[in-house]
């Protein structure tokens, strides 16, 4: 085994770099495109694009912060407003994860308003 040491100027996450590839999958097997975390984001943000070129949609927003406690931040995928100014929020999940259930359940408590306008789109 390979000992690794901190070179003066080095920082921990210089020496995990080194460990990460930028292409690599996630464990669920989704990679990034064109910016996006997965291949269905990119798909519904061009979606999103056709939509507010055709009038039907005003415009979008991505990875939308939602506070719900101290520490704790929900990043809705995509924050939507319609031609009549409503507003809606889309979260594309190819899976749920455990760790999205579980800020999904505190969105719900913490911030219903939100939560109630919240749609999921596989």
């Amino acid at each position: 085994m390979t000992k690794l040491e901190l070179k003066p100027g080095q920082s921990p996450a210089d020496l995990l770099s080194l460990f990460t590839k930028s292409n690599k999958r996630s464990k669920y097997g989704a990679r990034k495109t064109n910016g996006y975390d997965s291949k269905a984001e990119a798909n519904y943000a061009a979606r999103l694009g056709v939509l507010k070129q055709a009038g039907a949609i005003v415009d979008w927003l991505e990875q939308v912060p939602v506070k719900l406690a101290d520490g704790i931040t929900y990043r809705v995928d995509f924050m939507v407003i319609d031609r009549d100014w409503t507003v809606r929020f889309v979260e594309v999940k190819g899976f749920e994860t455990k760790e999205y259930k579980l800020k999904r359940k505190l969105l719900e408590q913490m911030r219903p308003e939100i939560a109630a306008r919240t749609e999921v789109v596989r």
